[in-house]
């Protein structure tokens, strides 16, 4: 709960030092880097909704023995924005024999990721991977062996990947008739997931907020899982503190007293199974 307050009061208190700034629809910029240099480090800044093609070193063409190269890609985010984002990167083709290439995914964040790429693992077949990040910045390593030790030959050895910087949740909003989800609905929102949406109407007009869909996870991974007062997964209204959980804002609507509406939602740490059904929110608002 200290967490919860605490992001409340930052929120208020944005909404107060700033004016507030519509979360616009962007056209997505995209673009396509081939890498021919095998040494160095370089670095890729996106935007909202921007994404880029990246094709390593020999991709489609001789091997490239000694190769070693990295990139940093960090997502720029514009001031004042409350909305989650993440960088989501998609394997759209690969052939690394492991034995002479690899290449790793790397996050240092509160939850790490170092995710290693070639063709032959045992675990999991990363071939048409999606990874996604927990925070802002990434790490792309890609190195090839002295020489080519596959038995099917190296020519075109590499990955070609696309990096995208993806909505999550939350934001500000501003034009009428409009709706907010939960994060990737109307797939299940992710665990350990916190957003703002911050609805703001013409003055002398309020927000009415209805949800046709609603269905929150009542599970938890901790001790106390108590309605209204456990670690349950929540939607609050930051206003008046009224806090909503699994289908209680199911067909309900939420009026603002004046011409703004907060609301807060916060998954747990509790990862679904594939047996549990399906959970997320979808709400419509307008300006009355």
């Amino acid at each position: 709960m200290m967490v919860m307050s605490a992001v409340i009061v930052l929120c208020l208190a944005s909404m107060v030092s700033s004016s507030i700034v519509a979360r616009d629809a962007v056209n997505r910029k995209s673009s396509v880097v081939q890498e021919s240099e095998c040494s160095g480090s370089r670095k890729i800044n996106l935007h909202e909704d921007d994404e880029v093609i990246l094709e390593t070193p020999g991709y489609n063409a001789d091997f490239r023995p000694n190769c070693a190269a990295d990139w940093e890609v960090r997502m720029l985010r514009r001031r004042n924005d409350i909305g989650q984002w993440r960088l989501r990167v998609d394997v759209l083709d690969m052939k690394l024999p492991c034995s002479s290439a690899e290449f790793r995914i790397m996050e240092e964040a509160e939850r790490s990721q170092n995710i290693q790429y070639c063709d032959e693992q045992e675990e999991e077949d990363y071939h048409n991977h999606v990874f996604f990040s927990h925070e802002h910045m990434i790490h792309i390593d890609y190195f090839t062996k002295s020489k080519c030790k596959s038995a099917g030959g190296c020519d075109g050895v590499g990955a070609r990947i696309r990096i995208r910087a993806e909505y999550v949740c939350g934001g500000r909003f501003t034009e009428d008739n409009g709706e907010i989800t939960s994060p990737m609905y109307p797939d299940n929102y992710p665990y350990n997931t916190a957003c703002i949406y911050d609805i703001s109407a013409p003055a002398g007009k309020r927000v009415s907020l209805t949800c046709p869909e609603f269905n929150l996870s009542t599970n938890c991974d901790e001790d106390s899982c108590t309605p209204q007062s456990g670690d349950r997964d929540f939607f609050q209204n930051v206003f008046t503190l009224e806090r909503f959980e699994g289908t209680e804002l199911k067909g309900g609507s939420i009026t603002s007293e004046r011409f703004h509406q907060t609301v807060y939602f916060v998954s747990n740490n509790h990862e679904f199974r594939a047996d549990e059904g399906s959970f997320g929110f979808r709400c419509t608002y307008t300006f009355i």
